[in-house]
């Protein structure tokens, strides 16, 4: 054996090995010396029993859980999961941009870096010239030097997955973007509208176009629910989450121990799209973790009293009752998926039978997409029947809709009304018309011009007068102009959502027994504080987006 030198103080004399006498030593006041234990462990773990039998001793009186896994000899090893969020809200009210990542280490060994969704919101109005017109996730994790070996993408709205292309400098040389076949057939128009946004308005593009194409070339389609094999040994599993066409979560098993990622989910049947069941059970009444949920409305407590058919009923009133009186009705409505729910449901009622139905912007294309055979990935995917509805071609076709001086419904994009989108020209005419509606369909965030429109309106309701000032690109000029419109027609909000109400979220979560620990994340901080309150006596450990920006296991 070599002669091991006497230690100095927390150190030792360097270029010498160190021996196993000196381990026995270093135990019996093992407090006084982690940070020599920690550097020594991955030399000397599989070669000195009464070094492992150190280092549990030393963990379990730290209070780190002692993982159980097979090594070469079929002694134990854990693997470390880590998950980092990277999104942050930018008030108490908005909902952060999803970026979550999941690091996987086998001892001390990187096996793994995977992000699931990646996305930006918009901003709201105040935007000064040459100033970004997103919010985004932090991506200084990724200068660690531990490459993304792949993402997976739950779906395609932007606040999941309008970011991703930013990651490609992060990229593993074989790393893949895995996603089903709807979000798949979207991803392209999604991403490239990222870039001529901005481009437009002057302001930087959240990404480069080589970014832009390296994404779209690694794109690797998930053809159906169900295991895919991904990480050698650790399976994943991907299972259809009913928020729009193709929308999934995933869940991946190490060492016998479930966690899993949902996206948006909505458990209520929507046109187009069925309401997902709970989720599967595993193993028993897996998940046992939680690291990604969604708890958009779990501050709203009258979400529970709100279904789908009723808000639908109430829009529908509005609408048929407006354009039988000769007058317009605008519906601002998000483009993937619910502008061409919005259509069939019109359709479906009679209402293109009373009056031209017109779908524009980004919900006209979306809704193409939909209707070929790419826009089905499982059983919860439905058609979409619009054959009635007329899609809107070009602006000459929006000019002489509005000088035809006839009642029509128009749904258009953007679902805040603004600030752009096709939405924008439609306003211009209606908000003046005082037999005209605009109507909201969903989530409108602050600072957005549908939240001014909203404000104004109720300004006008308890002052009898009101007007709203817009900032606007103009397309000529590529300039930012004021704009400022007297508002004088009907302004609702109507709640046709996509995502489980509050009392469905608490049953989520209460539907595993072997739940250990969960995230609450992707809802406003008002949300988390609610549903926190709810939970913190149910699941053991509780941990929130806002605060807890990385969390890890051993198992």
């Amino acid at each position: 054996m070599l002669r091991t030198p006497e230690p100095t103080f927390l150190g030792f004399e360097d270029n010498h090995p160190l021996s196993i006498g000196f381990y026995r030593r270093l135990v019996n006041d093992y407090l006084h010396y982690t940070a020599t234990i920690a550097f020594c462990q991955d030399a000397w773990y599989n070669e000195h029993r009464f070094l492992k039998s150190a280092f549990s001793v030393f963990r379990h009186a730290r209070g780190i859980p002692v993982g159980r896994s097979e090594n070469r000899k079929g002694e134990e090893k854990m693997y470390t999961v880590r998950f980092h969020r990277l999104g942050s809200h930018q008030d108490e009210y908005d909902i952060e941009p999803t970026g979550l990542v999941r690091d996987i280490f086998k001892g001390l060994k990187f096996i793994d870096r995977t992000v699931i969704d990646f996305g930006i919101m918009q901003k709201g109005g105040g935007i000064e010239p040459g100033e970004e017109t997103y919010h985004a996730p932090d991506i200084s994790l990724f200068e660690d030097g531990n490459p993304i070996t792949k993402v997976l993408a739950t779906h395609v709205h932007l606040d999941h997955f309008g970011f991703i292309p930013a990651l490609t400098q992060y990229f593993a040389p074989t790393a893949k973007v895995y996603m089903t076949r709807p979000s798949e057939a979207m991803a392209w128009p999604i991403w490239e509208q990222g870039i001529m946004i901005n481009s437009k308005r002057g302001t930087p593009p959240p990404y480069n176009y080589d970014q832009f194409m390296d994404a779209v070339d690694r794109i690797s389609v998930i053809e159906q629910p169900g295991m895919f094999g991904v990480i050698p040994g650790l399976p994943e599993y991907v299972e259809p989450k009913g928020h729009i066409h193709g929308a999934c979560g995933y869940s991946i098993k190490i060492n016998g121990t479930w966690f899993h990622v949902s996206g948006d989910q909505c458990s209520h049947d929507q046109p187009g799209v069925n309401g997902a069941p709970l989720l599967e059970r595993k193993d028993d009444g897996c998940p046992h973790i939680i690291a990604g949920s969604d708890c958009t409305y779990g501050a709203d407590p009258d979400s529970d009293k709100r279904t789908y058919r009723n808000e639908m009923d109430r829009g529908y009133d509005i609408i048929a009752r407006t354009v039988e009186n000769g007058h317009p009705v605008l519906a601002f409505c998000f483009g993937v998926h619910r502008s061409g729910a919005l259509a069939h449901e019109m359709q479906r009622r009679g209402l293109t039978d009373i009056a031209p139905v017109f779908l524009d912007g980004q919900g006209r294309d979306f809704t193409e997409r939909m209707l070929k055979p790419e826009g089905k990935w499982c059983g919860l995917d439905q058609e979409l029947e619009v054959e009635r509805v007329l899609f809107v071609e070009n602006q000459r076709h929006r000019d002489s809709v509005v000088r035809s001086g006839k009642g029509y419904f128009v749904i258009s994009t953007p679902g805040m009304g603004g600030p752009g989108g096709t939405g924008t020209f439609w306003r211009r005419s209606i908000l003046r018309d005082p037999g005209a509606a605009v109507l909201f369909m969903g989530y409108v965030a602050p600072e957005t011009d549908g939240a001014k429109i909203l404000r104004a309106a109720r300004v006008r309701d308890d002052c009898g007068e009101a007007s709203v000032t817009f900032m606007v690109h103009d397309r000529d000029s590529g300039e930012t102009v004021q704009e400022t419109i007297p508002l004088r027609c009907q302004v609702v909000q109507i709640r046709i959502g996509s995502h489980d109400s509050r009392g469905k979220i608490l049953e989520w979560f209460r539907s595993f027994p072997r739940l250990q620990a969960a995230m609450l994340n992707h809802g406003s901080k008002h949300a988390l504080d609610s549903l926190g309150s709810e939970l913190a006596s149910e699941i053991p450990v509780l941990y929130r987006a806002d605060r807890d920006r990385t969390i890890e296991f051993n198992i």
